[in-house]
C-alpha cells in the first residue's frame, strides 16, 4: 500500500515536470527507433571552467528530466534491461528540444539516472555521435 502524502507528492511531481509552466516539449527516440513527444524539463547551460581541475575549458551540459510514465504512455521501450525488469534503460536514446533561442538542440542520453520514489528519470545529454 503506498502512502497518500507519497501518492500526492508522486502526482505533484508530475505536474510540475510535465504541465506547471516549466515543461518543454521533448521528442524522444527510444533504441527501436520509436519517437514520440513529451512534456519534460529540459537545462542547457555553457560552461568555461572545469570544475575539477580549475582549467578553462569550452563545452556545455544539458539535462532532461522526463516521468516515466509519460515515456510508457507514449509507447517507447523503457523497461528492456532483461537482468533488471523492473529499472528504466535510457541510456542511448535520443532527445531533442528547442531551446531558449528557438534553435532545436539534439542530443544523446549518456547516462540516466531514476528516482524510483517520484517515477521520474533525471537524463544527462551528450552530443549525438
Amino acid at each position: 500500500m503506498t502512502g497518500e502524502l507519497l501518492t500526492e507528492l508522486r502526482d505533484t511531481a508530475r505536474e510540475v515536470i510535465e504541465s506547471e509552466g516549466f515543461e518543454a516539449a521533448l521528442t524522444v527516440t527510444d533504441k527501436s527507433s520509436n519517437t514520440a513527444t513529451v512534456n519534460g524539463i529540459a537545462t542547457m547551460h555553457h560552461t568555461s571552467i572545469d570544475a575539477q581541475t580549475g582549467l578553462p575549458v569550452s563545452g556545455r551540459q544539458a539535462h532532461a528530466i522526463i516521468t516515466i510514465a509519460a515515456l510508457v504512455e507514449a509507447g517507447l521501450s523503457v523497461f528492456t534491461d532483461t537482468l533488471k525488469p523492473d529499472l528504466p534503460v535510457l541510456r542511448g536514446f535520443k532527445v531533442s528540444f528547442v531551446d531558449a533561442f528557438g534553435k532545436s538542440q539534439s542530443f544523446v542520453v549518456t547516462d540516466a539516472r531514476p528516482s524510483a520514489t517520484l517515477g521520474a528519470v533525471t537524463c544527462a545529454l551528450g552530443d549525438k555521435v
